[in-house]
């Protein structure tokens, strides 16, 4: 189970926050430096990995010399604090992890090797320790962005698990627009689904249980 299923799915709960004209762009500027952050955390792991496995390094642009150039490039783009190491490795448990799982997977769902129970246990610890990481992620993020976990977990948990940046901005700037009045709240959510069929290449009929109209 993702973090946004498991934290952040459903209906939004009406608490004391009110998202207002006043205070939106401070909360979209939490979430471009939350969203900034985490790329930056994967490019440098991935970037690391490239130069600790050269073994599966399959791109001759990748020599040693270039990586060390573009590592050193990015750890001076931010400073390195106590919560950013504790990112990076936990990141980096994931990627390994994420190795043994895609090994397990395959495994598990053979017809004959699938039959041995203890790939079913081994991808269950597999399993167990993603989530368990994951968590520790979301605790890190927490405890840096702490307002936009609390009154947008949506918004936070969409960036948490990498979502596509222009979807939030688009967001935002559709909230922008209904709290300053030029459109309604009905007619941006329906402007955000008509975006996301377009971007995605949806069946137009995806959102029609939720439309402003019904069902047809």
């Amino acid at each position: 189970m993702t973090l946004y299923r498991k934290h952040a799915q459903g209906p939004a709960i009406k608490g004391d926050f009110t998202l207002s004209y006043d205070n939106i762009e401070q909360y979209h500027r939490m979430a471009q430096q939350m969203d900034d952050e985490v790329r930056w955390t994967k490019n440098l792991i991935n970037l690391r990995n490239k130069l600790d496995h050269p073994e599966e390094n399959t791109d001759s642009l990748y020599t040693p010399e270039y990586l060390a150039r573009r590592i050193a490039k990015l750890e001076a783009m931010r400073p390195i604090t106590e919560d950013t190491k504790e990112h990076i490795r936990v990141t980096q448990e994931l990627t390994e992890l994420q190795k043994e799982i895609n090994k397990t997977t395959p495994l598990v769902f053979d017809k004959v090797e699938g039959q041995n129970p203890e790939h079913h246990e081994r991808m269950s610890e597999l399993n167990d320790k993603w989530n368990a990481l994951e968590e520790q992620r979301n605790n890190i993020y927490g405890r840096k962005y702490p307002e936009l976990k609390e009154h947008l977990p949506k918004i936070y948990y969409m960036i948490l698990e990498g979502v596509d940046m222009d979807t939030v901005n688009s967001c935002f700037n559709k909230m922008k627009s209904v709290l300053s009045g030029s459109l309604t709240s009905e007619e941006a959510a329906n402007r955000l689904m008509k975006e996301s069929e377009t971007k995605y290449n949806l069946p137009k009929t995806l959102y029609d249980p939720i439309r402003a109209n019904g069902k047809k």
